[in-house]
């Protein structure tokens, strides 16, 4: 018996994470939420999410439209998607910072999460993850970019 269980292992595993994975379903809006640290945005600075999906160009979605945000605060942006997004194929994402002058301060961001709709009121982050950091006066803070050869399988053929 200790032999078949150890046959069938892997085919269920691999089962549960595609039943796990056909969950995610593309989605139309996303809600960004960033938490600045010690420095202020300054007025006309340009901060922009980017998410990279495999096969496809990049996304980029203008976070901020001008206006200043104050040092130590909390932002939500709501994010309408022209084109559905399907976060299984997605690589990596970041938040690309370029100051509006030569003299401002980097970015303090202590925490930024892309936050992904989900069933019954509870929301995912986008790949799981927290990003956190300093930005350069012109840059940009990433997640970890996920292999293509890992993305999950999106049907039970896969």
């Amino acid at each position: 018996m200790k032999l078949h269980l150890q046959a069938i292992g892997p085919i269920l595993l691999g089962w549960a994470l595609c039943a796990a994975s056909a969950r995610a379903l593309p989605v139309s809006h996303l809600e960004v939420r960033i938490v600045t640290g010690a420095q202020e945005l300054s007025a006309g600075s340009s901060l922009e999410l980017r998410i990279y999906e495999a096969g496809k160009d990049m996304r980029r979605f203008q976070l901020v439209h001008g206006e200043a945000w104050p040092r130590d605060s909390t932002h939500v942006i709501p994010v309408k998607l022209g084109e559905a997004l399907d976060p299984r194929n997605v690589l990596r994402f970041s938040l690309y910072y370029r100051s509006a002058s030569p003299v401002a301060p980097e970015l303090d961001i202590v925490s930024a999460e892309v936050e992904l709709p989900a069933a019954k009121g509870q929301s995912a982050r986008l790949l799981d993850a927290t990003l956190s950091g300093v930005i350069p006066r012109q840059g940009e803070l990433a997640s970890l970019e996920r292999d293509q050869g890992s993305l999950a399988c999106k049907s039970d053929a896969d």
